[in-house]
């Protein structure tokens, strides 16, 4: 029988259980393919992404997958060697040499590789289409067609020379784990026994101190001002709180949990039961055995959580906060009547009438004489106060929707619009103000907001007084400019009145567009946030995969335990629970510790962010769609997992695990009865 023939079969009756492991690498394919075609096609970045900023983020990115990638393969190709070893010793048995065992199972390689391949390159072209079509509807770009193209050359050799770096280091690794083994390993690998468990208190205890610790360091951050980030520095507290939580993640993976797991065996009333007394042996035993790859997929699983969560709050904030950064449909100052009538004209002609409001603001520029002045007032072009009228601020609200009401201001009262929400409180603080002509003015900081109703583009470091007070100081000649704020129901979305007023304010930075800021950011970062969640993806999914094989690896080695529980009297009911609960300890592990890592490590990002719309759901709801997407996924496994145990323990057998049939041809036969005392070399 052939070589050819050989792999013909093995793959047929083996397909079960190689579905999930092709259809990965299918997966990861796609993702590499399509991040490839989007990134090497010059017209659609310079139209989506002014500058270089997907290129180079694919430069940086795609090397990591292409790693984690041939990682996952390498592991994966492992497991289906260690569960071939009969077959393997079969294939020494009947005479063949360790090179045409590595030869078949190089042959079976690239059968998948390329099965993969075609999967992914066809799924991964409809997918860019399908996507590119996504984008330009959302965000209104006209683009020629022809020029997104299904098949991408470049992308389909990238794609192909990385699938032969992939079979490059499966063959060598093969080769390795051939090389290594004698006939007898393979006869006698699957009765070696587990080596006893020895846990260690003091590195348990150090494992739990350093992850407790690791936490503390990294909410730290939020002390503002006060914190070591600040009196210490970053890089060093960065690290720090990075080491902290590597080593705690290790030791407590290896020791603190299987500690406390085995000091539930003195507590005889919970352990002493029926599943108890053998799960809880199982979990020590099977935490201990598998400590590196739940380690590894805890902290893969952390890293990818993080990189899906600050790709969704980089994307989603900056969004949200357009509602108040750009509080007006559209917002212009006012540098003639000519102008400003013809641009409401544009708004009236391709909007109702009924549905226009338009609000003039005059601002006052005052300076002040008092030290430690906000941040808010040296932010500005020229260093100051902005002035506005509570009669104006009150009426702007309104306009916006905004029913809030501040107007019992008195005397020397104000109301100071803050920039974004640090820590530094400035009510109650007083401020001189040195207008022109006059004495100086102290103002009374009653209330802090952040309901602005001027864009920071045209006001910064603005101040709301009583209309008495500001009269009182725009009699004095300060100087002053004057805003005009339009406001209309479907105005902020409306991009054919944005693209008639542009060329009024071609080169007008103070014209702000609400439609036009939302459609700048949203071209320069929806690729990027593609991105990172195609990454992320291909993370977790790489690591649900592990953790399946895992499972299903300890599933084997426990087979006969289960069938002897069986003859204890077992009903099948509790078999199943038993298992559900060793499935669910080894993915339940990586998903708490990878939820919790990423959640400290978001806060310390998001205090790196201006918090400019005060609303912490807007930070939170990115989380909770990173954890979601996560905690679906690893769903998905544990049932797949749960139900591949099952039939392994229960159903068809599974035919890598009872080794594929000997080649029946009467040559090989024939010649294994020539050659019985050839040596495995």
């Amino acid at each position: 029988m052939s070589l050819f023939r050989i792999v013909q079969k093995n793959l047929k009756k083996n397909l079960s259980f190689y579905s999930l492991y092709l259809g990965s690498v299918a997966f990861v394919l796609m993702i590499f393919y399509f991040s490839i075609s989007f990134g090497s096609n010059d017209l659609i970045v310079s139209r989506l992404m002014g500058d270089n900023k997907l290129q180079a983020m694919i430069k940086v990115v795609l090397p990591l997958l292409m790693a984690f990638v041939l990682f996952y393969m390498s592991y994966s190709n492992t497991f289906f060697m260690k569960r071939r070893m009969k077959e393997l010793s079969i294939y020494a048995l009947l005479g063949f040499n360790k090179r045409k065992v590595i030869l078949i199972l190089f042959l079976e390689n690239i059968f998948i590789c390329l099965l993969a391949l075609g999967i992914g390159i066809i799924v991964g072209g409809i997918v860019y289409i399908a996507l590119i079509q996504i984008v330009i509807q959302w965000l209104s770009i006209s683009l020629d067609e022809s020029s997104i193209v299904w098949f991408n050359s470049d992308a389909v050799l990238i794609t192909v020379s990385f699938v032969a770096l992939a079979l490059i280091v499966l063959l060598f690794s093969n080769y390795r784990f051939i090389r290594k083994h004698t006939l007898l390993d393979l006869v006698k690998v699957e009765g070696t026994r587990e080596k006893p468990i020895q846990l260690k208190l003091w590195k348990a205890m150090v494992g739990f101190v350093s992850l407790v610790a690791g936490y503390i360091l990294a909410l730290d951050i939020k002390r503002g001002a006060d914190s070591l980030w600040v009196t210490v520095g970053f890089a060093p507290l960065s690290m720090l709180t990075f080491i902290l939580i590597v080593v705690g993640t290790i030791l407590s993976i290896h020791s603190f949990l299987p500690y406390a797991l085995n000091k539930i065996k003195a507590a005889k009333h919970s352990f002493y039961r029926d599943t108890m007394i053998i799960t809880i042996p199982q979990f020590v035993q099977r935490i201990t055995s598998n400590s590196r790859t739940l380690i590894v997929s805890t902290l893969i699983s952390a890293t990818a959580l993080g990189l899906l969560g600050a790709g969704v709050i980089t994307f989603y904030y900056p969004v949200k906060a357009i509602e108040r950064t750009n509080p007006a449909a559209f917002e212009f100052p006012i540098q003639g009547e000519g102008l400003t009538q013809k641009a409401l004209g544009i708004v009236k002609q391709n909007v109702d009438a009924d549905h226009i409001q338009s609000k003039q603001t005059t601002i006052l520029e005052v300076q002040s004489s008092s030290k430690n002045l906000p941040f808010e007032y040296s932010a500005k072009e020229k260093a100051g106060f902005d002035l506005i009228s509570a009669s104006d601020y009150q009426s702007s609200l309104v306009l916006q929707g905004d029913a809030q009401s501040m107007n019992d201001l008195t005397g020397n009262q104000a109301i100071f619009i803050k920039y974004n929400q640090n820590n530094v409180d400035e009510r109650g603080k007083v401020y001189t103000l040195i207008p022109p002509q006059g004495k100086p003015i102290d103002i009374d900081i009653k209330y802090t907001t952040l309901e602005n109703t001027i864009s920071f583009a045209n006001s910064v470091g603005t101040l709301v007084v009583p209309d008495t007070l500001y009269q009182q100081i725009q009699a004095t000649g300060v100087p002053s400019r004057q805003i005009m704020s339009i406001y209309g129901e479907g105005l902020r979305s409306n991009s054919v009145v944005h693209a008639q007023l542009i060329p009024l304010f071609a080169d007008n930075v103070y014209f702000q567009s609400a439609i036009g800021k939302r459609t700048t950011f949203l071209q320069a970062n929806s690729s990027s946030l593609l991105i990172s969640i195609f990454a992320s993806t291909i993370f977790l999914i790489s690591t649900g995969s592990i953790l399946y094989f895992t499972n299903i690896s300890n599933t084997y080695s426990k087979i006969n335990d289960f069938r002897i529980l069986e003859k204890l009297g077992y009903r099948k009911s509790k078999i199943k629970k038993i298992v559900n609960y060793q499935i669910f300890i080894t993915l339940i592990i990586p998903y708490i510790l990878g939820s919790l890592h990423s959640i400290f490590a978001l806060e310390c990002f998001k205090t790196l962010m201006p918090n400019l719309i005060g609303d912490s759901s807007a930070f939170w709801l990115p989380e909770i769609v990173a954890i979601g997407i996560f905690t679906v996924i690893y769903g998905v496994y544990y049932l797949i997992t749960q139900y591949s145990s099952y039939k392994v323990i229960w159903g068809r057998k599974v035919k890598v695990a009872n080794a594929s049939p000997p080649p029946n041809s009467k040559g090989y036969v024939s010649s294994f009865g020539k050659r019985r005392a050839r040596s495995y070399k």
